[in-house]
């Protein structure tokens, strides 16, 4: 319910983002309808419709049926109206992607980074970001979402750690609202994925969703009661540095035996490696004509569908460490569904469900493990870029309202 009471400026947003909302989630509804559910008074419900009617985010469509009067005339969300903009970067390469309101996509762009340092990747984005304006008339609400690597204060927008790009306390946020004339919204490329996934895929009609992104690492986005877990620090959801091996391999993050040296593209291609040096036979020594170091983990993936014995073994095991893991989220959260993606989760995740499942079975609770669903994520990849874009979709009242007041000042 809609408040009316608080500061002018606060109260008109929150009347006219709850109004908004209540538009876009029924496909036509009525000025009275709208004031009953709302708790609004009719005269402040038609001052916020005359305004979104101006703005273009609502139209008129249609006529309902007459409740003794006059037939209500009916509104329609439009998504049409304005449109923002969401980037992931990925294996040195931003996604974009331009969405409209209801963030379906209307254009795509991959844009290559040619270096490893954070002022490589703010070039890179900012080209892109004009880029991807070209030739596109629509208006665009002054705002950017961001998915990126490693552990983000979504607070202060700062980069804590990207092992795999070797990035400490990188102030992203900042750099980009220097160059761009835009706000940024920036959060961890696989809670980006997460947030497609609860909103659009197979997390969809998930109250309690865990979402894993398997790529260069391993992060997770966790959904309780479908919002978001950020956690005291935005630390939420780093499930990569869970331990599986008290006396295991090396981490970057300083522990040993962290998740993603067991599970991650890189992990994997590794073990492979290793297997090979000791005597094992595999397709990966024709496909890379003796070159180990050419094996990826999506090479690992791609030849395990087509049976190599070798790649199904590495499979195995890193669905091993996984299953570890996530039997105790499952013992400790009792999500509804649990959902692989990124690189290797969304492109090869039914290879880990067999074997994934059987680890389940042995080590988590039978109560809980039979509430949750296990599925490969259905999203594209650009799926952290739509998520990034979300972020800014959230604030799209806000993001109007003072592009509005601009113009009229």
């Amino acid at each position: 319910m809609a408040h009316e009471t608080a500061q002018p400026e606060l109260l008109r947003r929150i009347n006219t983002s709850t109004i908004l909302s209540l538009i876009e989630a029924n496909s036509m509804i009525s000025r009275a309808e709208l004031a009953r559910r709302s708790g609004l008074s009719r005269a402040t419900v038609s001052n916020i419709v005359e305004n979104l009617l101006a703005s273009g985010l609502v139209k008129e469509e249609g006529i309902g049926d007459s409740q003794g009067g006059r037939p209500p005339v009916l509104l329609a969300f439009n998504p049409s109206a304005w449109y923002t903009i969401g980037a992931e970067l990925v294996d040195l390469e931003w996604m974009f992607v331009l969405v409209d309101l209801r963030g379906e996509i209307q254009k795509r762009a991959a844009i290559a980074i040619t270096g490893h340092q954070p002022e490589d990747a703010l070039n890179t984005l900012i080209r892109g970001y004009y880029h991807i304006l070209d030739n596109f008339s629509g208006p665009i609400l002054p705002g950017i979402g961001l998915g990126v690597p490693g552990l983000v204060d979504d607070k202060t927008g700062v980069i804590k750690s990207a092992a795999d790009l070797g990035w400490v306390d990188i102030p992203f946020q900042e750099l980009v609202e220097k160059e761009l004339p835009v706000s940024v919204y920036i959060i961890n490329r696989h809670k980006a994925a997460g947030l497609v996934e609860a909103r659009y895929g197979e997390g969809i009609s998930s109250s309690n969703l865990f979402y894993v992104g398997i790529g260069s690492g391993v992060a997770a986005a966790i959904f309780l009661e479908g919002n978001m877990l950020q956690g005291a620090n935005s630390s939420a959801g780093e499930l990569g540095h869970v331990t599986v091996e008290p006396n295991g391999r090396p981490c970057p993050c300083g522990n040993y035996g962290c998740l993603q040296q067991y599970v991650s593209g890189p992990a994997m291609a590794t073990r492979a490696r290793e297997l090979i040096r000791s005597g094992n036979r595999s397709m990966l020594e024709e496909i890379t004509d003796g070159n180990l170091q050419l094996i990826s983990g999506k090479l690992v993936c791609d030849t395990a569908t087509h049976g190599d014995s070798l790649a199904l073994k590495v499979i195995r095991e890193a669905a091993g460490y996984l299953g570890i893991a996530l039997a105790n989220i499952i013992n400790i959260i009792n999500p509804d569904t649990i959902v692989l993606g990124g690189p290797i989760g969304r492109n090869s995740g039914e290879l880990f469900l067999g074997p994934l499942q059987e680890v389940l079975r042995k080590r988590t609770m039978s109560h809980p493990l039979a509430a949750v669903r296990i599925a490969s994520s259905t999203m594209g990849g650009d799926a952290g870029a739509r998520g990034a874009a979300a972020l800014v979709l959230a604030e799209k009242v806000d993001l109007i309202l003072a592009a509005e007041d601009a113009l009229t000042l």
